[in-house]
């Protein structure tokens, strides 16, 4: 019988996988969608998305999570520099 992984061992290995695989940091293009902030924490929960241009089905879907420090400064320096709302719909370049 094969000794199972412990979570924290799988996530170690995938993490070990990712950073030999991607050293780099890349820009990616995607439309922001759901976003939301928890109210208590400050946090902001939002989801990056990819939709076909010629049906406009989705193709790709990631969460991610703006930690309420960050998202504090990050929102107003937005949408004071963009003129628009942080808000669904947005196309964004972020550095990940």
């Amino acid at each position: 019988m094969v000794t199972p992984l412990s979570l924290f061992e799988l996530n170690s290995l995938v993490r070990k996988s990712l950073t030999e695989s991607f050293s780099d940091t890349y820009w990616v293009q995607a439309e922001i969608s759901d976003v939301h902030t928890n109210v208590v924490s400050g946090h902001c929960y939002l989801e990056f998305i990819e939709k076909n241009p010629r049906n406009n089905t989705l193709i790709a879907k990631a969460r991610g999570t703006i930690w309420a420090n960050v998202f504090q400064l990050l929102k107003p320096y937005f949408e004071e520099s963009t003129g628009q709302p942080f808000v669904s719909g947005i196309k964004v370049l972020v550095k990940v």
